[in-house]
């Protein structure tokens, strides 16, 4: 992504730019249409925390006290930070194990969605722009906020 980045290339739509939390079969979907599926999952590393409830300003604060393993941070330009979660499960039935455990704990605590417990989720597309359902005060850029520096074990942004 930090490649991505430096090149200056954006998706501008109306509904903004959208990607998988997690790799894909690069072949296509097993869906109607060649739609993906949690079956399409090659690899089962990132859930996606995100919440609706809690002004951005208190999501960003929190997510860079909390401490989990996140690897990158995303304003959707709407009402919530996209953060993926380092999971890095061999399978989906653990994946979603993980991932229910974790967001019901977050959800009790602070109000986090509870419907991302799936692999196939898709997320905000950092530096994508999106016009539908975009925050007051916002230009509609789905900017990233924090990427973690791969090379380096994530356990939180600020502990």
């Amino acid at each position: 992504w930090r490649k991505y980045l430096a090149s200056g290339k954006t998706i501008r739509c109306k509904a903004g730019g959208w990607w998988r939390v997690n790799p894909v079969n690069p072949s296509g979907g097993s869906g109607k249409f060649g739609t993906i599926k949690d079956v399409d999952v090659i690899s089962h590393r990132y859930c996606l925390l995100e919440n609706d409830k809690l002004p951005v300003d208190v999501q960003v604060s929190l997510l860079a006290r909390l401490p989990l393993p996140l690897v990158s941070m995303v304003d959707s330009a709407g009402k919530s930070i996209h953060a993926f979660c380092r999971l890095d499960c061999p399978d989906k039935p653990t994946f979603k194990e993980k991932a229910t455990l974790l967001l019901q704990d977050l959800h009790n605590r602070f109000g986090f969605d509870l419907v991302n417990t799936n692999p196939s989720r898709i997320s905000r597309l950092p530096d994508g722009w999106r016009d539908i359902k975009r925050r007051e005060g916002s230009d509609g850029r789905q900017a990233v906020l924090y990427l973690c520096d791969y090379n380096t074990e994530a356990k939180g942004i600020l502990v």
